[in-house]
């Protein structure tokens, strides 16, 4: 359909441009914090991963609140209304556009602020909000409300594409560890929950899933799914437990004091 054509076109580019640009070595040596570390094995890996309650429930939540947006946007073509459904891809299409922007200046600010948690749980909640809203204009049918669900399938979209990235980096900081890098399966099991996440929920509540009116009561299996989604996220326990920032602190905390301990012998040699 339309949304999986627009993505296949996206990776397409995103492939083109890292096969020319990206280089198999960094222009510069990596940092201490930066240098590879050895990851255990696959299973031990999911062992040490999934060993910490914050990251399991994470998980479970990214899954339970990324299935209805997949579904919107993987029938668009089926599940708008009648009388705006002529306008999927204008949806789809400013979706996309609006999404990638919207993640990068959103990498910048966590780069900057590492706001890790409360940042992505606001985004949980928006996204669970904006459907919330969607499901009553379906539920009330008029002409205005069935026209606001494009704007609000417009920002759900870009909310999601903004909260992938914000759950990203917050799996890593509660997988990080000293010894051992896990960085390579988080990545794999993220790829996996929304693959997953696409095949179950596309399954089991597409519209023609349902009698009568099946939009309506995909909007609410949605709606119930996000719900205990976000009520996940907001219940976390050590959700501030920032393992590679705090790890990171204390390099560049050890850094300085060497940095003053050689500029005091030289000073003192000087005299």
């Amino acid at each position: 359909n339309t949304y999986n054509l627009f993505m296949a076109i996206i990776s397409s580019c995103l492939l083109a441009y890292a096969l020319l640009v990206f280089r198999e070595l960094p222009p510069t040596p990596p940092s201490p914090v930066a240098v590879h570390k050895e990851g255990p094995g696959f299973l031990q890996g999911l062992k040490l991963m999934f060993g910490k309650a914050n990251y399991s429930q994470i998980c479970v939540a990214d899954f339970l609140s990324s299935g209805p947006p997949l579904v919107f946007f993987a029938t668009i073509d089926r599940i708008l209304p009648a009388s705006v459904d002529q306008y999927d891809r204008l949806a789809a299409a400013a979706g996309i556009g609006c999404a990638f922007p919207s993640a990068y200046i959103f990498s910048k600010y966590l780069v900057k602020h590492q706001t890790y948690y409360g940042t992505t749980a606001s985004l949980y909640v928006l996204g669970f909000l904006l459907w919330a809203a969607a499901t009553v204009c379906y539920a009330v049918g008029t002409d205005a409300s069935e026209l606001a669900i494009i704007g609000l399938g417009t920002l759900a979209l870009v909310a999601f594409v903004v909260w992938s990235v914000g759950v990203y980096e917050l799996k890593l900081e509660y997988t990080y560890s000293t010894e051992y890098s896990l960085s390579g399966l988080v990545v794999g099991i993220d790829r996996t929950i929304i693959n997953s996440g696409t095949l179950v929920y596309v399954a089991a509540i597409p519209p023609e899933r349902f009698d009568g009116d099946g939009r309506v009561k995909t909007m609410y299996a949605g709606l119930a799914s996000m719900l205990v989604g976000t009520l996940l996220v907001l219940t976390i326990r050590n959700k501030y437990a920032y393992l590679r920032k705090e790890h990171e602190s204390e390099i560049d905390t050890t850094e300085i004091t060497a940095d003053n301990a050689d500029k005091l012998m030289f000073d003192e040699k000087s005299i």
